[in-house]
Order: C-alpha cells, then structure tokens, then sequence
C-alpha cells in the first residue's frame, strides 16, 4: 500500500495510543506557549509514514506532499519548520518506536535493524569475480 494518506491514517491512531500519557487534546506535547495547528502528533506520523514507505529524503517527501497530497494536508508547515520541529521530537519518536516493538514481539527484548547494504565486492573487481559470475546462486 503505497498511498501515503492511507498510511498515515492508520499510524496516526497508533501513534496517539502510544502517546497517550504525553499529549493533549489536540495531538501536541504538553507544553507552555501557543498550539501548532500541524500537531506533534502529526509531525510524528509523517515521520514514521516516510520511512515505512523507504522515502529517505525530506525533499522528495515534501514534494510528494505538495504536489499529490495538498488536499488531504492543508495545514501542512513548510519544511524548515518540519524538520526544526522533528528534531525537537526525536525522545517522542522514540518512545513511539519502542511502543511498536513491544507490541509487534512482546517476548522479545532485543531487535537488531539492518538497513545497510553489505558490499559483496568492489566494482574494480567485478570481472574477476567468481560469486555469481555463470548465473544466479540457485543454479
């Protein structure tokens, strides 16, 4: 499901059970001073909807948004602010992060994420390469 609104939907709901006990009414944390329009809550979902869906820039995420998606999120904050706002989140974006582990393998307590790439060899020594050099590993 590659629909970023739909997505973003159903995180959302995950992450105001996860932050329960730490926002308001209105999906801001608890804090002194005026309320965003764009909530934390909000700022948190977009987040974690961008790297579900492997969108690694906040560019391209943005363009998306402006471009595809300016109606569903017409209070959406420029990007700047997005980020400014994102970084002052990050123990939230935690929180909510430990939150979902524990729920996907509550008998778990340890996880280990690999999303680096592991080079098998350097592209110099492409041709002289025996691994997969008649076909596939299968064969």
């Amino acid at each position: 499901m590659h629909n970023l609104k739909s997505n973003f939907d159903r995180f959302r709901l995950i992450v105001k059970e996860s932050l329960a006990n730490f926002i308001d009414s209105n999906g801001n944390i608890k804090k002194v001073g005026t309320k965003p329009k764009f909530s934390d809550v909000d700022i948190i979902t977009l987040t974690l909807v961008g790297e579900s869906l492997s969108i690694n820039s906040e560019n391209l995420l943005f363009s998306k948004l402006r471009s595809e998606y300016r109606k569903e999120f017409p209070l959406l904050i420029d990007r700047s602010q997005f980020n400014r706002r994102r970084k002052h989140l990050h123990s939230i974006i935690d929180i909510v992060q430990q939150y979902l582990v524990s729920n996907l393998l509550p008998a778990e307590n340890t996880f280990i994420l690999d999303s680096l790439p592991i080079e098998i060899c350097k592209f110099v020594r492409a041709r002289r390469i025996k691994i997969c050099s008649e076909g596939t590993p299968s064969e």
